[in-house]
């Protein structure tokens, strides 16, 4: 695993032969005697439940789950072990779910929107969905994938051109210090802006301001 972590980005991209498995490790149960009853499954689906709607938080959809499975234990058995077969039954409407992963894996900053703001924004979308499923190397090539073309640049010459060859670890840091400074610095936004033809109006009247003030004197 430490050899695993210290990986460069490029490298998850690369093809393995290994088959893929899934992220949820549920623990083994020695005991031969356990059983969730149903009434704990139908007190989750009915109290507990995660749509993915944009307005609930999932801090408190695991705080609350969490409240629930804490109230029963069982001998020889982790409570890590009942929580993650507990735990699906806490989902629902995936439809919705789903859209909010797709929300992340198609991120792009918007025009106008800082580094700054880009980097809070796209770690709110993966706070909304705890349960996007995606490793950590992707997350971060998500974000510098739909990064604007300027703040792409800004990135790489920070990464001294060489941002794919750094672990997870190393890039999020970096993000993290960008940000940081970006966060004091002026946004497009934040710079006047004229649309077409106003400059040179603001100029025929500048002129016609001293013609009249020529025929005055």
């Amino acid at each position: 695993m430490a050899d695993q972590e210290q990986k460069a980005l490029r490298d998850y991209a690369m093809s393995s032969v290994n088959g893929a498995t899934s992220s949820i490790r549920r623990p083994a149960i020695q005991v031969n005697n356990f059983e969730i009853k149903p009434a704990i499954i139908q007190m989750i689906q009915q109290t507990v439940q995660f749509r993915g709607l944009s307005q609930e938080d999932p801090n408190v959809h695991i705080a609350n789950f969490l409240e629930i499975c804490d109230s029963f234990k069982h001998n020889g058995v982790t409570d890590d072990a009942i929580r993650l077969r507990l735990f699906p039954f806490s989902l629902w409407d995936k439809a919705k779910v789903c859209k909010l992963r797709n929300d992340i894996t198609t991120f792009i900053q918007f025009e106008g929107e800082s580094l700054y703001e880009a980097w809070e924004r796209y770690k709110d979308l993966l706070r909304r969905c705890p349960h996007h499923d995606l490793p950590a190397w992707l997350q971060l090539q998500t974000f510098y994938n739909g990064l604007g073309a300027t703040n792409k640049s800004m990135v790489d010459a920070e990464a001294g051109g060489a941002l794919m060859s750094k672990t997870h670890e190393a890039v999020y840091e970096l993000l993290e210090e960008l940000a940081s400074n970006n966060y004091q610095w002026p946004t497009e936004r934040a710079m006047p802006r004229r649309t077409a033809g106003v400059l040179e109006l603001d100029s025929i009247t500048s002129l016609a301001d001293k013609w009249q003030l020529c025929l005055n004197n």
